[in-house]
């Protein structure tokens, strides 16, 4: 392990070893007693590399991603990168059962406004019935980015789009009255500018400094559809009424540190939104560890063939118990196996199994993933599985 060090740089990556890994007890120590109930920070970006490995990437997410998710890790990735762009597309089984049952009943939509009053009512009621009370999701997540070193610079956009139709449209048979559907719609935009500095205090410790400013722009639409007034219910807010737009400011800072105890085995922690300011938000600070293991480097001398990398690694998010929640479901756990052209990855995120699958070649760099998160919604937070789709052009 101490091959080629001298004996004073021994003892002093001990006592940095020692010091840090009291620091860590410490800490959780300190966390463990003091639970309270607060919002997570300024939310992040999870890549579709990320949601396949559980969620976990403290310390192995890609360039650029790592600028923002976890700047005491930067000055392990060191060198220079770029995504321009890194496009990602996230959408729930919601989202696919309501583009099988269009699918499925194409011809119906098609001549809507050709049908009797009943039969209308009677459609309106079956997709009430068989896609209705849902929200569907779907989001969109560009990013750009550059890495100098130990300078990392970029740019994203969360967007979340929920839509959800309900309808009771049962005829009054006295009064031949009845109450219109609705389809309401949320939305939530985020746009961020993230900058980070990693930063290396020797052989084996490396820490790391993040800044985050962010626009979040959050409307609410609602349409309400007649079939008695002409109006098409699948033409969506055609006629939408505004009833809320609101765009707030805030900025967060992060710090973070590595320590990488050989080349297999690295531990790191980050305090996400150590301060933070947002109007309308109460953000406590977020703390984070994790361990990352890199079997291969284990086995030294044995030839890379067909498998060239692996990576193991488990996270715990929110130490300090801001939110209330279980440690079991803090925890994360993701794997990745790299092979010629591909990456395959597993992990497992609050008990819940993820899976996807990697290409990059040359500099295009294609991901997919599904993973089971927790996902906000109007009525509250639920688990969704949630497919992820990215494509990009980066090194």
């Amino acid at each position: 392990m101490w091959k080629g060090y001298t004996l004073r740089e021994q003892i002093i990556h001990t006592r940095l070893r020692g010091a840090a890994l009291t620091t860590v007890v410490a800490v959780l120590i300190i966390c463990a007693s003091t639970p309270a109930q607060a919002q997570p920070p300024v939310p992040i970006r999870y890549s579709t590399r990320t949601l396949a490995m559980g969620s976990a990437g403290l310390l192995s997410s890609n360039p650029i991603e790592m600028g923002y998710f976890n700047p005491g890790a930067l000055s392990l990735t060191g060198g220079f990168h770029i995504y321009i762009p890194m496009v990602q597309v996230n959408f729930n089984q919601d989202f696919i059962d309501l583009a099988e049952f269009i699918g499925d009943n194409e011809d119906s939509f098609n001549n809507f406004s050709s049908m009797g009053l009943l039969h209308q009512l009677d459609f309106i009621n079956k997709v009430n019935n068989e896609v209705g009370h849902k929200w569907v999701g779907l989001d969109f997540d560009p990013m750009i980015g550059v890495q100098l070193g130990k300078l990392s610079l970029s740019a994203y956009s969360v967007s979340r789009a929920q839509v959800r139709f309900d309808a009771d449209t049962n005829l009054n048979p006295m009064t031949g009255s009845y109450n219109p559907p609705t389809l309401t719609a949320k939305s939530e935009v985020d746009l961020v500018v993230n900058a980070a500095y990693g930063i290396q205090a020797g052989p084996l410790l490396h820490g790391g400094v993040g800044l985050r400013f962010l626009s979040r722009t959050h409307t609410e639409q609602v349409q309400t559809i007649d079939p008695l007034e002409g109006n098409n219910p699948f033409k969506l807010f055609d006629t939408a009424t505004e009833e809320a737009e609101d765009t707030v400011t805030g900025f967060a800072f992060d710090v973070g540190g590595t320590l990488t105890l050989t080349k297999a085995i690295a531990v790191g922690g980050l305090v996400r939104g150590l301060v933070s300011s947002m109007e309308d938000a109460d953000w406590e600070p977020e703390i984070c560890a994790g361990v990352r293991l890199k079997p291969l480097e284990v086995l030294l001398g044995i030839p890379k063939i067909l498998i060239r990398d692996i990576t193991l690694e488990a996270d715990i998010q929110d130490l300090a118990n801001v939110r209330g929640e279980q440690y079991m479901d803090k925890l994360q756990l993701g794997a990745e196996v790299k092979i010629p052209f591909f990456a395959l990855r597993a992990g497992m995120n609050r008990g819940k199994f993820a899976y996807g699958v990697g290409f990059h070649f040359l500099i295009v760099d294609l991901a997919v993933a599904k993973a089971s998160v927790p996902v906000v919604t109007p009525t509250g937070v639920e688990d969704q599985d949630l497919f992820s789709l990215s494509v990009g052009i980066g090194f």
